[in-house]
């Protein structure tokens, strides 16, 4: 019964919002989990006629109806969405604002108008403002806990998911970034883990062990970096004992690597631990058995630049060494000549950065010896080995064999 009125809560709103266009309505979309307003909203977009476009609010935000304007600069939306109600820091102020300024709303908001509310927004609404709230009609969403914790944790699963298929998309930067934003809600996706515990569904063990990895995201953005540490691992051993039992992901390879690359990263703003040897060289051993010439590459290149933004050259440069340990001294596979030129890279430029000028020729020359054994549509790296070298030249004062390397960069 529970589902089913929630799917009629959905076709509500969605009906609401196609038979409003063109004209002021106000709708309070309540769920008492915040969390997953966003994955109801998504729902909404997929059935829902009216293309609809959404506002997420920042907790300083002041004045909701000067903000919407800002937002929309004249474009008029078919539908508005606004999300984030229940993080502004002084809501009642907001609130009362929204009350002073209503006729604006009905004036000057030709459209429908989709406010997202918890139980506690809602209660401030009939409260605080009972004439601003009167104006609208409210739909709810009757999620049950069982319900509603079982989305959360799935959409849950689906973001890790995301974060993994965009890794190889974005710069470091943008990686970096994001790993520094903590999670909101924090508090309802460890009810629902909780609820998952609860339920000893053992089929569910890929699960848990994706959503420890989001939680273990959100300690490294709030830098509890062993509450982190410990999350990563747990979600790595999880998903690795089932993953051996059976196989729960297309790609387990590229899920492995990533468990283990968010460990090293914590391990970096741990200095003086042991076992940073022993988890790069498991590290390295995956990556010598992946296939996907391309794959390694952008995958290696993206851990690489991570390490180089965070400066952890003891971290990059004992990855770098521990690739050339792991390397067979028979004749080379194509994926092993790519791992091995991109060490000879690092250690490059580690030189570079220590003013090691012979050094840094020296590395520079092994990965582009490494790299030309390899076809040319696969010398992915090339360009980057060369201009390194030509920067070791110039800095030993042979100018004129930097320029002529230079000149030979294919662009």
């Amino acid at each position: 019964m529970n589902i089913q009125n929630n799917e009629k809560a959905l076709n509500s709103l969605a009906w609401t919002i196609s038979q409003s266009e063109g004209q002021f309505k106000l709708v309070f979309a309540h769920c008492k989990y915040t969390s997953l307003h966003n994955y109801i909203a998504q729902q909404l977009k997929e059935i829902c006629s009216v293309k609809i476009q959404e506002i997420k609010l920042k907790p300083y935000i002041r004045k909701l109806y000067s903000t919407i304007q800002g937002q929309i600069q004249n474009k008029q939306p078919k539908a508005l969405m606004v999300f984030g109600l229940e993080s502004i820091s002084n809501i009642d102020e907001l609130l009362f604002s929204m009350n002073q300024v209503r006729e604006e709303f009905k004036r000057n908001c030709p459209f429908p108008l989709v406010l997202w509310v918890n139980d506690e927004i809602l209660q401030k609404l009939i409260r605080l403002i009972p004439d601003f709230e009167s104006w609208g009609i409210t739909i709810t969403f009757p999620f049950t806990p069982d319900g509603a914790f079982h989305d959360l944790l799935n959409n849950l699963g689906n973001k890790a998911n995301q974060i993994l298929s965009d890794f190889l998309q974005v710069d470091a930067d943008t990686f970096l970034n994001e790993l520094s934003i903590p999670i909101e809600n924090i508090s309802e996706i460890d009810l629902a883990l909780k609820s998952l515990y609860n339920r000893r569904n053992n089929t569910e063990k890929d699960l848990e062990a994706k959503v420890k990895f989001i939680l273990g995201r959100d300690d490294y953005a709030n830098q509890n970096f062993d509450s982190a540490l410990k999350e990563f691992k747990d979600s790595l051993e999880l998903w690795t004992n089932e993953n051996k039992k059976k196989r729960i992901d297309k790609n387990p390879l590229a899920w492995h690597l990533f468990f283990l690359l968010h460990i090293e990263i914590c391990y970096f703003h741990k200095p003086k631990t042991n076992n940073l040897d022993q988890n790069l060289d498991l590290f390295c051993s995956l990556l010598y058995k992946h296939k996907n010439l391309n794959w390694i590459n952008k995958f290696v290149t993206q851990f690489g630049e991570i390490l180089k933004h965070l400066e952890a050259w003891k971290i990059l440069k004992k990855l770098a060494q521990t690739i050339l340990q792991k390397s067979p001294n028979k004749l080379l596979s194509d994926n092993q000549s790519i791992l091995i030129s991109q060490a000879y890279g690092f250690l490059a430029e580690i030189a570079l950065i220590e003013k090691k000028w012979l050094e840094a020729n020296h590395n520079a020359c092994l990965a582009l010896r490494t790299i030309n054994e390899l076809p040319e549509e696969q010398q992915f790296t090339k360009n980057q080995y060369q201009f390194i070298l030509a920067k070791s030249k110039a800095a030993s004062g042979e100018i004129k064999t930097a320029i002529e390397i230079l000149e030979n960069v294919r662009l």
